[in-house]
């Protein structure tokens, strides 16, 4: 029931623009919803050599394109944290939506330094 979604405002269709909790958003069709298979690891990625998952995406009413922080910078992931802790020093970041998720994460990555 994430407020991104258009199917969670009526009247409001795939890709308009309108405001959410302060913020400016585009309605998105419903995706990567937590428990769906849309939500998987691809099969490639299934394995046991996976020991830490970042997400995000979790607040209702605040859409989070970053592997970082919401849109709105109010509430970071425990990625920056995680890489830190790891002595990470080199970030590759890859995905579906180059112009939206993959480039507010590369983002926010060149800003955290």
């Amino acid at each position: 029931d994430n407020g991104s979604f258009a199917s969670q405002h009526s009247g409001i269709a795939i890709g308009e623009v309108f405001e959410l909790d302060g913020l400016t958003q585009i309605a998105w069709p419903d995706h990567c919803v937590q428990g769906t298979r849309g939500a998987e690891f691809a099969q490639a990625h299934r394995s046991n050599s996976i020991d830490h998952v970042i997400r995000k995406g979790t607040e209702r009413i605040i859409d989070s394109y970053s592997g970082f922080f919401d849109n709105g910078h109010r509430l970071p992931t425990d990625l920056n944290d995680f890489m830190n802790s790891c002595g990470v020093r080199e970030l590759t970041v890859m995905g579906l939506a180059t112009d939206y998720c993959v480039k507010f994460t590369v983002l926010d990555a060149l800003q955290l330094g």
